[in-house]
């Protein structure tokens, strides 16, 4: 077992004016009960029941300035987490990003990305060995006014997805998209727009998938075209509502051809009744997952809330709940991913508290708890864990 301990070094940008730089030390320990997110018939075959402690140790680091009329933002992170009883999970996480962001008189450009490595949730993969994925994003997007509050708007990005698993890299891809549109934004801030988007993906690897009994050479492929709309609207000073509605055909170009067409969204309302809590329920109806892992095989549609809020002046309180429900009509883990091909409920909770002191010291005890059901045994499980977390944030 070893252990490692990441550190930021930002320098200062010539030129620049004012300048925000923050460096965050955090340490971790959590109870898992279930570390391999396996079924309670395989855990009593394992040690400890399927058990494990583990403690992370990491750092990240931002700084905030602008140079004219850029703002710019750069930030990294690294860190380690050690299992006690299951050493081959140990794993080191990274990453680098960065964010410019121009605003004229009639017109605002922001471009950002990043790069990052990191371990495989193991909700997302049955292994017993440490899976990493290296994950690379980039986009723009820009507006310019034409008349009034009207703008044209658009976007280019870019996204590279790598694991370190044989099975995994099937799903490795490259994808690039682009759109654009025409939208209104108020003096106050709000918008709505109208866009079209495409986006294009390849796989990075030739492998071999069964199909009807018959071995043929796979590699990913697809092409995506949507008719989106995006809001952002504040009616009042407290509710903010956010997100987009769309129409997608999701075009299987892979020797699966397993296509898809339909209504997308992505929609979350922030509601702050009093200066001590805000409540944000959200509901999301996606093709693929957030963590890029399976991003040709996968209709996703989720909803939930989170909520946080502060008693007294140092003790904070969080909570949420999620229901995720997913149709996998293929899944690349196996030799014949159609024989994967499953529906499944994950539904998750958690509860928090918080004490913060003065110097930006934070102590946090958390509970959550995972329970999936699905139509293949093997994915089903129930897991808690509870975290106890210290962290020290410093301004230079």
């Amino acid at each position: 077992m070893h252990t490692f301990l990441g550190a930021a070094l930002i320098l200062p940008a010539a030129g620049a004016a004012a300048q925000d730089k923050q460096i965050l030390l955090s340490t971790s320990t959590r109870y898992d009960d279930n570390i391999r997110r396996s079924s309670s018939t395989a855990n009593g075959g394992l040690g400890h029941d399927g058990a494990d402690i583990v403690t992370y140790v990491g750092a990240s680091g931002r700084i905030d300035t602008r140079i004219g009329m850029f703002d710019l933002a750069l930030g990294g992170n690294a860190g380690q987490s050690l299992f006690w009883w299951n050493n081959q999970f140990n794993a080191l996480d990274y990453g680098a990003e960065g964010k410019v962001q121009y605003d004229g008189a009639r017109g605002t450009v922001v471009v950002e990305g990043g790069h990052r490595r990191r371990p495989i949730a193991l909700d997302e993969v049955t292994s017993t060995l440490n899976l990493r994925q290296y994950l690379t994003q980039a986009n723009a997007e820009a507006s310019r006014e034409v008349l009034g509050a009207l703008r044209v708007v658009g976007h280019l990005d870019y996204q590279r997805s790598h694991t370190s698993s044989e099975t995994g890299r099937r799903n490795d891809t490259r994808t690039a998209g682009f759109g654009g549109g025409i939208g209104y934004f108020s003096p106050t801030g709000n918008h709505v727009t109208l866009e079209y988007r495409e986006r294009r993906a390849v796989g990075l690897l030739d492998s071999f998938v069964v199909i009807d009994r018959q071995r043929v050479a796979y590699r990913s492929r697809f092409r995506e075209t949507s008719l989106v709309s995006r809001l952002l609207y504040a009616p009042s000073v407290v509710t903010r509502i956010e997100g987009s509605l769309g129409y997608t055909r999701h075009d299987d170009r892979s020797v699966l051809e397993t296509d898809f067409t339909g209504l997308l969204a992505d929609v979350s309302v922030t509601w702050s009744p009093t200066a001590s809590l805000t409540v944000t329920p959200r509901l999301r109806k996606a093709f693929g997952t957030e963590n890029a892992l399976f991003s040709n095989g996968v209709e996703v549609t989720s909803y939930g809330f989170g909520a946080k809020g502060v008693l007294g002046a140092n003790i904070g309180w969080s909570a949420y709940f999620n229901r995720e429900k997913r149709r996998f009509r293929y899944d690349l883990r196996a030799d014949d991913p159609l024989l994967l091909a499953r529906s499944e409920r994950t539904d998750r909770m958690g509860l928090g508290l918080s004490y913060s002191t003065g110097m930006k010291i934070q102590v946090a005890l958390n509970y959550e708890r995972t329970r999936r059901v699905s139509g293949l045994t093997a994915f089903a499980f129930t897991d808690n864990a509870i975290t106890l977390s210290l962290s020290r944030g410093l301004e230079l």
